[in-house]
């Protein structure tokens, strides 16, 4: 829910119906004073054929920071941060 909300000005933009999320990637950083998590992925839809075409696939990368506040298993509450596009690949290519 978090990764999408934070894509719904790109979900808007698009004319799909968006309920297929894929991690492709998780990163897991430990720091001096956070613990990072950096995840890659996509959120794929089907698109509403009442509507031109706009893309149904939206690649993101999301980052999960909490930072330490005691010893070594004391955390704040995660700070999330997440951005994407649509992914206009299809665009590219050639026609057969």
């Amino acid at each position: 829910m978090t990764i999408e909300d934070a894509l719904s000005g790109e979900i808007a933009s698009t004319n799909a119906y968006f309920d297929e999320l894929y991690i492709d990637e998780v990163v897991v950083d430990f720091t001096d004073d956070a613990l990072i998590a950096t995840l890659s992925g996509s959120l794929n839809g089907e698109q509403d054929w009442d509507r031109a075409f706009h893309g149904n696939k939206i690649n993101f990368t999301s980052e999960m920071t909490m930072y330490r506040v005691a010893a070594r298993v004391a955390y704040q509450e995660p700070d999330f941060d997440t951005g994407g596009s649509v992914d206009n690949s299809y665009y590219d290519e050639e026609p057969a």
